[in-house]
């Protein structure tokens, strides 16, 4: 399969072989977050995270301003320096 008859996904803009299985595992993970978000176990709603935070936390907010500064090209920080 040459690389123009790869598919691109129009959701998630990720360019993977639909025929090779390890392409496609890898595309369900992306597109999931890429849709979803990353996975976390806080509630819906606004959270402020702060530098002493739970790492959990930390992390999940990291993930998600990582996704959304990739979608806006603009770098947003992921967590408040003081309140």
């Amino acid at each position: 399969m040459s690389v123009t008859d790869d598919p691109i996904c129009p959701i998630c803009g990720l360019l993977f072989a639909s025929d090779i299985l390890a392409d496609v595992r890898h595309h369900k993970k992306f597109h999931d977050v890429h849709v979803n978000g990353p996975k976390t176990k806080m509630p819906e709603g606004i959270h402020l995270i702060l530098p002493h935070s739970p790492l959990r936390d930390r992390l999940v907010a990291q993930e998600a301003a990582s996704l959304l500064s990739r979608e806006l090209n603009f770098r947003l920080p992921y967590c408040a320096t003081s309140f």
